[in-house]
């Protein structure tokens, strides 16, 4: 029965209708040279004797020589390939015992060639006077080549279904004349929350947001296409409206056209883009706006971001002037809330709605708004409320300030809670800044333009900051992933490419932290002689040989306390900058010396090039100001420099005349000749036995990275324990425990706190930092002392690695000096 199915099937699917329309066009008066241009043959067969005939062509189509045996069914029946003989002849014998036609397909039995052959016969009743059947004549046509498409046709279809089911992704298939979907696959089901069936008797514009107009605009774009992708707003079955980016490309199906979507949701991506984008805004508001502006930007915000209608905020302390207390979002002053303006908000904190949050210092969901048991209404003038999310500005213990929104269509979750405590954070610390500003009423010129440079410095190492965790758990993974794919994989070169892209973006990250100071150095004693020398060959190579670099060394002993890469950093920067100053022939040279005022190093590096222009002088170490044209410059260089510098306790200048060139002056406070410490060697280490390896504690509060340490550090044998502050570190049971590997920032107690606490049970716990911040915002952390080993973030593995083994062999590591 399984192979009858199965010939039926193929027979069927490359269209049984037109084979058996083709044969009866080429049985009815065809001519012999005919047939054997279309490779079919004539037969005929005697029912009554079993006699058989067969025409000249049929004989090499069955894969025999001409008259090489007598024409018979028998004969016939041996050319037939043995698994299909049963449904051939079971088929023809009911035709012959009904008196009806028949049509069959077989594979030919026996031929040399390697291809399979596939022929087709239709067969007639011929009837005496009596109506009997006495002899069937038919044709035979060779099929293999249909077949062999219709076989590529269903594997190509049965592919793309098991792709679309299986993937991982959401995928629909459009009607790009009716918008109607036509097909979704599992992922889909699964992410818009309706079933299958559902799905597939829907129309797009019940999910797009968009008005049909809108959506018949983008389906014909994809129409005329192959491929094209937007991004939309998709409802789902809960009601939530998240963002998507669509992929489509047209497709055919049985010659009628599609529109294949791959879609992915966007949603955190866009709101992380517009957090950054509207802190940035924030900060330039706050140049010219009030603080209540600044609330009301924010709650507008909050509000575009979540799909909410309502917005506010109560300050409930602090020195802020009276249109701070009670702040309302546009749309709520315009359209929602005609509450009587002597009422205050101690009306609405009456009502008890936001009394948990008070009491606990934590964001309220209610979803259902109605249902709440309240102590009294709502004041008179209140707009009617839904739903609400209520979240609370800490201020150590202290509730000062509460931030709601309200009536999202749908319901609110923890996510849109934690956008609204960020977005409210931004606003508190920028309105901070501006109080403790006026505060000081400071207006001379020189501090103003420190202050502008750190409004910007803030930014840039906030995000900066922000970014380097991202960047440390993405360089962590694809490093992991590099181990474990050899070259020859095919995702190999695609991960080298992320590795080098994240690597990159360390560089730049390194410089926002270092114009923000709060990159965190290393720095070590060193001779200022002897890290000139060291750059020196790079510095060349990047000069060209147009360009001459003169260097004249200072005093042997002058010896300077700095980072020695961000030595590389500024010197490299200055040498640059001249560089592109000098049209064509030059010098760019670099003195080191003393300065006329005691206790400090010089060095200077001029050049022989354009000049700077006098007006421009004032602000060459502004952040993004450039002298360059458009798209050769980013202005982060000198303001690079100028950040380095400060963070050392340095001091630079600069002097220049047009058409003679520029001169940069930097100085550094003088050391006692360095102590030269044996660097350990940085071999290849074994991982530790099992047996003997070593138990470390992770204490770290983002998740991601300390999966990602706990990850490395099990892969190499360690026995790893984690806790995601110190309050849960110290509840762990400390016997057995090596290493105490933390943060230094911490929620609640700090690392070096947990370090001390932990220390006085166990003085031979040894400790290991890492931070992302700056060293001097740490210093007044007792704990942080010379000789504490730090790392970093990001951090490659093997620097982890390393580090924690000299860690856990002290004795074999000299602390830095």
């Amino acid at each position: 029965m399984e192979k009858t199915q199965h010939l039926s099937s193929l027979s069927g699917g490359i269209g049984q209708s037109r084979l058996t329309g083709l044969i009866d066009s080429i049985a009815e008066g065809t001519s012999d040279p005919i047939l054997s241009l279309v490779h079919a043959g004539r037969w005929g067969w005697d029912i009554t004797t079993n006699a058989n005939e067969w025409s000249e062509e049929l004989w090499p189509l069955y894969g025999l020589d001409p008259h090489s045996t007598e024409p018979s069914y028998e004969a016939w029946r041996e050319t037939i390939f043995p698994e299909d003989r049963e449904a051939v002849e079971s088929t023809i014998h009911n035709a012959v015992a009904k008196g009806t036609e028949f049509n069959c397909t077989w594979r030919v039995n026996g031929l040399n060639s390697s291809e399979v052959q596939w022929l087709m016969s239709k067969g007639t009743p011929v009837r005496d006077e009596q109506g009997k059947v006495i002899r069937y004549a038919g044709i035979v046509l060779d099929v293999t080549e249909w077949m062999r498409a219709d076989g590529m046709r269903r594997e190509s279809q049965a592919r793309f279904k098991a792709v679309f089911e299986s993937n991982s992704v959401i995928k629909l298939i459009l009607d790009p004349a009716s918008g109607n979907i036509i097909d979704a696959n599992g992922c889909a089901e699964r992410y818009y929350g309706w079933p299958a069936g559902q799905l597939q008797s829907m129309n797009i514009s019940q999910i797009n947001v968009l008005p049909w107009e809108a959506i018949q605009s983008h389906l014909a774009s994809w129409q005329e296409h192959e491929s094209q992708h937007f991004e939309f707003r998709h409802r789902r079955a809960d009601r939530t409206i998240r963002d998507v980016e669509a992929f489509g490309s047209k497709i055919s199906i049985h010659g009628k056209p599609y529109v294949y979507l791959i879609i992915n949701d966007i949603t955190e991506r866009n709101r992380l883009a517009s957090l950054m984008a509207f802190r940035l805004r924030l900060y330039q508001m706050s140049e010219t706006a009030t603080e209540a502006e600044l609330l009301r930007a924010t709650l507008n915000e909050a509000e575009r971001l979540t799909d909410s209608i309502i917005g506010f905020c109560h300050v409930l302390s602090g020195p802020f002037s009276p249109d701070m207390q009670r702040v309302w979002s546009t749309n709520t002053m315009q359209h929602e809330c005609r509450m009587d303006t002597d009422q205050g908000d101690m009306g609405v904190r009456m009502a008890g709605i936001w009394q948990e949050a008070l009491r606990d210092g934590k964001a309220l969901i209610h979803n259902d708004f109605k249902s709440l048991n309240r102590n009294r209404p709502l004041p008179h003038g209140h707009s009617d409320v839904q739903r609400e999310l209520v979240v609370p500005h800490m201020e150590g213990t202290t509730v000062t300030a509460i931030f709601g929104i309200g009536n999202c269509p749908y319901d609110y979750t923890e996510d849109d809670a934690s956008l609204v405590n960020n977005l409210a954070g931004f606003a508190w610390d920028i309105i901070a800044r501006k109080h403790a500003e006026r505060a000081e009423q400071v207006m001379q010129e020189q501090l103003n333009q420190s202050q502008k440079l750190e409004l910007v410095g803030q930014l840039a190492g906030g995000i900066a900051h922000d970014y380097n965790n991202m960047l440390a758990i993405t360089l962590g993974h694809v490093e992991m992933l590099l181990d474990q794919v050899p070259e020859s994989h095919p995702f190999f070169n695609g991960l080298k490419a992320i590795l080098n892209s994240t690597e990159r973006s360390v560089a730049i990250t390194s410089q926002l932290l270092a114009f923000a100071r709060k990159q965190t150095v290393q720095p070590a004693v060193v001779r200022l002689n002897a890290l000139v020398e060291e750059c020196l060959p790079m510095l060349r190579g990047a000069m060209g040989e147009s360009i001459a670099c003169v260097w004249h060394p200072g005093p042997a002993i002058n010896s300077i306390s700095i980072d020695p890469g961000q030595f590389d950093q500024i010197l490299l920067i200055l040498c640059l900058n001249a560089r592109d100053a000098i049209k064509e022939n030059g010098t760019i040279t670099i003195n080191a010396g003393e300065s006329t005022t005691p206790g400090y190093a010089v060095l200077t590096v001029s050049d022989t090039g354009i000049g700077i222009n006098e007006r421009h002088l004032p602000h060459i170490f502004e952040p993004f100001f450039t002298t360059k044209e458009v798209g050769k410059g980013t202005g982060l260089g000198l303001s690079t420099v100028y950040g380095i510098v400060k963070q050392h306790n340095g001091h630079v200048a600069c002097s220049s005349e047009q058409g003679k060139g520029t001169t940069f002056t930097l100085s550094f406070p003088l050391y006692s000749d360095p102590v030269v410490a044996e660097k350990p060697a940085d071999d290849e280490r074994s991982e530790p036995a099992v047996e003997d390896s070593k138990v470390i504690l992770i204490v770290e509060d983002e998740p991601d990275i300390l999966h990602l340490v706990q990850t490395i550090l099990e892969k190499i044998g360690y026995r790893v324990r984690s806790a995601p502050d110190g309050e849960s570190a110290l509840k762990l049971d400390p016997q057995g425990i090596n290493l105490l590997l933390t943060d230094v920032v911490l929620p609640g107690m700090n690392g070096p706190q947990l370090y001390e606490i932990m220390q006085e049970a166990d003085p031979d716990l040894q400790c290991m930092f890492m931070s992302g911040y700056a060293p001097e915002s740490l210093d007044h952390l007792q704990s942080l002392q010379e000789g504490v080993n730090f790392i970093r973030k990001p951090f490659s593995i093997k620097d982890l690695v390393g580090l924690v083994q000299r860690s856990l062999e002290p004795q074999s590591y000299l602390p830095p000096q």
